[in-house]
């Protein structure tokens, strides 16, 4: 090579490293300053919410009641950038700053428990990396915006105890890796815009709403939910038969199905039950067979429903049972001194035409047992009448005929 083309050669060799050089300080540079342009914002918000956010040297999957408020960063060499803000419980009055969302890298925002107002700004689409948005327990109101489904990372979505109002968007149905979603009281209407594809969810909360229509059968598609609660509303009934594929359900609680009968047949196959509520879901038929399969049931309210027949003896295979309503059903014929095991606290036959006056032999175990008020004018052991909504429970164990015990027991119903 002649020394002319080895000159060139070096020449472009040293203008190329300049330039790479002041291209990284550059970037840099620029990374520092937009981690420092982060702090301002985030001192800017602390000054209007006259708190102080200190960093935190811990990682930011360690959110703590005990380290509240806190930020954390998430870095790369000496870039930074805030990802995770924890704001909860700090009596914080006022809307959501704007400015919140130039944390473009946030992951985790929790404002829970405050009193904030106003409605979520729509510049929320503006945090595409957020994995976990808790606005629950303040005083938000308005719609929901629907620019929330361009937050299509969101992992935990809770909206729940504000006073969001009007129909869910239907861009709702955008987050596909959703796998927590409370929306509960609240005043939302119309009905759940949830996507088939949203099959990671494992809990759904919806009760305390003014939703109307048929109860989505879309549910159904969502096998891996865990924890399903929709009452409280105006949903109507027949609860979906596709129902049956939520297997791995462990709690169940629906309630207030307005019209459409119901029969217990789509709970053949979610025997991992161990809080099982369907009050009022218009629910007719006797208990079926397959209830003794259900030995991890702790809780069993199936009262103000259409149930008829007799209390089935193969309940005592619910040996877990604590808690068990079966009130203001049609349920005949003697109640089962066999089914109340040394687990059963609680028990409530009121409004069925069951015969009880065996029970009290079998109720050294009840802290509670509810019976008709009738029972008080030929039962020594036991009595209830009410008074308003105040609730007295009599009882004379261990004691002389007719020397009462009595307590005076509040929001008995669940």
């Amino acid at each position: 090579m002649a020394p002319s083309q080895m000159r060139h050669l070096y020449f472009l060799t040293v203008l190329f490293l300049l330039l790479f050089s002041f291209a990284f300080s550059q970037t840099v540079i620029d990374q520092r300053n937009q981690t420092i342009d982060e702090r301002i914002v985030l001192e800017s918000i602390a000054r209007r919410w006259k708190i102080q956010i200190r960093d935190s040297p811990r990682s930011p999957c360690e959110l703590s009641n005990e380290e509240n408020p806190w930020f954390g960063c998430g870095c790369q060499n000496t870039w930074c950038k805030i990802e995770v803000l924890n704001v909860s419980g700090m009596n914080i009055t006022g809307g959501i700053p704007l400015e919140l969302f130039e944390l473009r890298s946030l992951k985790i925002l929790n404002l829970s428990h405050n009193i904030l107002n106003g409605s979520i700004p729509r510049e929320v689409a503006n945090l595409k990396s957020l994995t976990h948005l808790i606005l629950e327990a303040n005083n938000l109101s308005g719609h929901i915006p629907p620019e929330i489904g361009n937050l299509t990372e969101l992992q935990y979505l809770s909206l729940s105890a504000n006073r969001f109002s009007g129909d869910l968007p239907r861009e709702l149905g955008k987050l596909a890796v959703l796998e927590e979603l409370y929306i509960d009281s609240n005043e939302l209407t119309g009905t759940l815009p949830l996507e088939p594809n949203m099959t990671k969810l494992t809990t759904l909360w919806a009760f305390d709403n003014n939703f109307t229509g048929p109860l989505p059968e879309v549910i159904g598609n969502f096998v891996s939910l865990l924890d399903l609660r929709i009452f409280g509303t105006s949903f109507k009934g027949p609860i979906p038969s596709n129902f049956s594929a939520l297997e791995n359900l462990r709690i169940l609680r629906l309630g207030e199905l307005e019209n459409g009968d119901s029969s217990l047949l789509f709970l053949r196959n979610i025997t991992k039950l161990s809080f099982l509520s369907l009050r009022n879901c218009q629910i007719v038929g006797p208990i079926p067979v397959f209830f003794e399969h259900f030995t991890n049931l702790t809780f069993l309210d199936m009262s103000f429903n259409k149930l008829n027949d007799t209390v089935p003896v193969f309940l005592k295979n619910l040996t877990s049972l604590r808690h068990m309503f079966l009130g203001n059903n049609n349920l005949t014929g003697n109640f089962p001194l066999q089914i109340i095991t040394e687990n059963l606290t609680t028990l409530n036959p009121i409004g069925t035409s069951m015969d009880m006056k065996d029970t009290s032999e079998s109720s050294d175990s009840f802290e509670y047992i509810i019976l008709p008020k009738s029972e008080f004018l030929h039962k020594q052991y036991f009595s209830l009448y009410v008074v308003i909504y105040h609730v007295y429970l009599c009882m004379s164990k261990h004691l002389l005929p007719y020397q009462y015990s009595c307590v005076e027991l509040q929001f008995v119903f669940i």
